[in-house]
């Protein structure tokens, strides 16, 4: 399966419609965690999502405008309501809370249709444009209507065969950074284009002129709206850079070796942590991961507490101490002169072609699990 995300571009009357669907999944979700909870609190039990579907009837009579919109949107949301609780209860993820206007708007359908190369048909919406390409030949699932910064997008969820590639059986380390976002142990370097940094001036203007608005006026509308979509533009520009590269290595190397980081300790950092972020590591390994899939490449992870930076590449020999500020460094045993990152990236490949295993990730959660 594959998602394939683009604007859309609804007419006035459809996005009236796609905002009311909104707004009814937002109070059917609602009202089915708060049933879910009632029942836990008086009796002790537990309501499935297929009991509260079948409320569903009951509950158009009583609000008939929820009959104004697609039932199997509907009852989406409550099965995303049963999603959330077994996340909570199965892997520890935070317990489910009420959805608020303003906060994520989407919705999902299962009835979306192919209508021609630039439009979709969407059950109960109608035929509606789209940004970019549609292909007929593509078997849709699903799709995800959203709103973002006043900009409606459709995600679509299709069956997806990944090209066959004969590859000549190149490995390669990594070893990501902030000075250049990936380095690779053959000495190939991927800039870090620091997206957000490049707008941080003008994202400071323009919060400082929302700032001095008030609440409710539509000169605060209209900068939200503003900085809500300067910050879309900061956030698909990462994006778009990190499945490029990503797609880039995953189709050229058979194996590829990583190195765990603790990306949340190291954002206590208050020096480097908006950096870090900035470079949005831990989205371009998930990206890895399954494109390897995808692309017949294997990828061999590294504890987060081997000393790659400090390790010779050639002798193995150990540094004391290894500051962020040293780039460049010379062997005292075999005189090598070593390039920080690239040094790394060698090390992690050894590691990982060694054996080590693998550092067990949250232990804690597994034996609470």
């Amino acid at each position: 399966m594959k998602a394939f995300k683009t604007r859309i571009y609804p007419t006035i009357e459809q996005s009236e419609l796609i905002e009311k669907t909104f707004g009814c999944c937002r109070f059917v979700y609602n009202k089915g965690l708060e049933c879910k909870k009632l029942a836990y609190e008086k009796e002790k039990t537990t309501i499935s999502a297929y009991d509260l579907i079948k409320k569903l009837p009951q509950q158009k009579k009583e609000f008939e405008w929820l009959k104004e919109v697609e039932a199997q949107a509907l009852q989406q949301s409550l099965l995303d309501l049963q999603s959330a609780y077994t996340k909570f209860f199965c892997e520890h993820k935070g317990f489910p809370s009420f959805h608020k206007k303003g906060g994520k708007e989407s919705y999902r359908t299962l009835s979306p249709k192919y209508s021609s190369r630039h439009s979709i048909y969407i059950p109960k919406i109608g035929i509606i444009k789209t940004a970019e390409r549609i292909k007929k030949k593509w078997i849709i699932k699903n799709a995800t209507l959203s709103k973002r910064a006043g900009l409606y997008f459709v995600s679509i969820l299709i069956e997806y065969t990944p090209p066959k590639i004969i590859k000549s059986g190149e490995v390669a380390g990594i070893d990501l950074g902030i000075k250049d976002f990936a380095i690779l142990s053959d000495g190939t370097k991927y800039k870090n284009i620091k997206s957000l940094k490049q707008q941080e001036n003008k994202l400071a203007r323009l919060q400082r002129q929302l700032s001095h608005t008030q609440k409710g006026s539509s000169n605060h509308k209209k900068l939200r709206i503003k900085v809500a979509r300067l910050h879309l533009y900061i956030s698909n520009k990462r994006n778009d850079y990190l499945h490029k590269i990503s797609t880039e290595i995953t189709n050229r190397y058979s194996l590829i070796a990583i190195e765990t980081l603790n990306v949340k300790g190291m954002m206590h950092n208050h020096k480097l942590a908006k950096s870090i972020a900035d470079c949005s590591w831990s989205e371009f390994v998930r990206q890895l991961d399954y494109k390897a899939n995808w692309y017949n490449c294997e990828i061999r992870k590294i504890g987060r507490f081997e000393p790659s930076s400090k390790l010779c590449s050639v002798c193995g020999y150990k540094m004391a101490e290894m500051p962020l500020d040293i780039r460049k460094w010379k062997c005292p045993n075999c005189h090598t002169i070593h390039d920080r990152d690239i040094n790394a990236a060698k090390n992690i490949l050894k590691i990982a072609l060694s054996g080590r295993e693998e550092e067990p990730v949250d232990t804690c959660a597994t034996k609470a699990h």
